[in-house]
């Protein structure tokens, strides 16, 4: 999917919906997964992951960095790592709020 998007489209919106549009539109990704058996490939932004998840952050800036441009993750099916980092990037942070 190319990137497309409005030189305004931060005007007006709060961090959260900032963090939707730049997924959904895959705007400023940094990471890629291959994802299922079918090897989907998904991208994604690692500061996002690391900031909301102690195994990304390990991960990505740990002692032992992954390195590789592509992340292998075949024992999930797309549909449901789409479903955890939509949680992560939307709706994590109010789980800490209660």
């Amino acid at each position: 999917m190319s990137t497309s998007f409005s030189d305004d489209w931060q005007a007006g919106k709060k961090v959260l919906e900032c963090n939707k549009y730049m997924l959904d539109n895959h705007l400023y990704c940094d990471v890629k997964f291959q994802v299922g058996k079918a090897g989907r490939l998904i991208s994604a932004h690692k500061y996002v992951l690391a900031s909301r998840s102690s195994v990304f952050a390990a991960m990505f800036y740990g002692g032992l960095p992954e390195t590789s441009d592509v992340i292998n993750v075949s024992d999930i099916e797309p549909e449901v790592f789409d479903i955890l980092l939509r949680y992560i990037y939307l709706f994590s942070y109010f789980s800490n709020l209660y």
